[in-house]
């Protein structure tokens, strides 16, 4: 359920190669009252912008362009930055478990995402960090 408190201070890097997706994205978080730290389209430019910014969360589509997909840039993510991520993905929840598993716990919901699941995923994601 959507809570009618609105987040503190808590900006969200964006990972999505398909841009419409990515400003839908952008757009509903805004709407709830979060700061986007960025939208970036590869797992390197993740990098670079983590390097620069320190956002409250990441959210990022298994698939990237360039040479790093979501699944390695997470790995990568796990063991240098303390940030909780949800995988965006068009793929069921079976599937990621037979590609993705030895990645668990991991988060993610499906596209296209209904608003208040992507709030409800946001939410609970910021809650277990911290």
């Amino acid at each position: 359920m959507i809570s009618s408190e609105m987040p503190l201070n808590k900006k969200i890097l964006i990972a999505e190669d398909e841009a419409i997706v990515a400003m839908g994205i952008q757009d509903t978080l805004k709407s709830f009252g979060y700061g986007i730290s960025g939208i970036v389209q590869s797992g390197e430019e993740v990098f670079r912008h983590l390097a620069e910014e320190k956002p409250d969360l990441l959210i990022m589509d298994i698939n990237l362009k360039g040479n790093l997909n979501g699944i390695e840039t997470a790995e990568k993510i796990k063991s240098d930055f303390d940030i909780p991520v949800i995988f965006l993905t068009a793929y069921s929840k079976d599937e990621i478990l037979r590609k993705f598993s030895k990645h668990e716990p991991f988060r993610h919901l499906n596209k296209p995402c209904r608003p208040s699941d992507l709030f409800d995923e946001v939410e609970s994601a910021i809650a277990d960090s911290g």
